[in-house]
């Protein structure tokens, strides 16, 4: 999408007309805590890296899930040419994606779509899977990733992983991503917004 076709799809959004259709829909609430979230996906084959267990760890004590009761997100999966840009700060991409109607997610939408793409634990192939990009990035406020001495602490997002080879298509692994608001995020890839605001 072209910066003319960008601010064409603005304007439709003024209109209230949709830009982007629905993905995915994903259902959060469904667990008490983050703590059984987190095993069931582990219990379904998933790993972390030792940053997003970081992240994923200090969920639990710091906040409640998102939603106390089940909640329904419409999900959208686009590449940054359809927001007009070919790379951008994740805050430039947040701003693009508001005006076109697209919100960051809840986090607890990262557990929860990596559950609905692979609701077998043999990680048997879906049909919406993530098989292009590789390893999309799910669009949410950022969090407070581990510190280092050289960068200090530093802001993340989650990342999927997918396997695309094999009988095991499909998500398998759970990465983080820069989220510093100065960052840079690139094309090719996918990023996860979702069609309304949380909260």
């Amino acid at each position: 999408m072209n910066a003319f076709n960008y601010r064409f799809s603005v304007v439709k959004r003024f209109f209230g007309i949709s830009v982007f259709p629905t993905w995915i829909t994903v259902r959060i609430g469904t667990h008490k805590s983050y703590e059984s979230l987190l095993a069931e996906l582990k219990n379904r084959g998933f790993s972390f890296s030792d940053e997003a267990n970081y992240l994923a760890d200090r969920l639990g004590p710091m906040r409640a899930l998102d939603n106390q009761i089940p909640v329904d997100i419409d999900l959208v999966a686009c590449e940054l040419p359809r927001l007009g840009i070919e790379r951008g700060t994740p805050l430039e991409v947040r701003k693009r994606g508001r005006r076109l109607g697209l919100y960051p997610c809840p986090v607890e939408v990262v557990f929860q779509l990596c559950l609905a793409l692979c609701p077998e634990k043999t990680m048997l192939d879906s049909p919406k899977r993530l098989h292009y990009g590789g390893s999309p990035i799910v669009v949410t406020e950022p969090m407070k990733g581990m510190s280092s001495e050289r960068w200090g602490e530093q802001l993340k997002v989650f990342q999927i992983w997918c396997d695309e080879e094999g009988p095991k298509k499909g998500p398998r692994f759970i990465g983080v991503a820069d989220g510093d608001p100065r960052g840079l995020w690139c094309s090719p890839g996918k990023f996860i917004f979702a069609k309304r605001p949380s909260g």
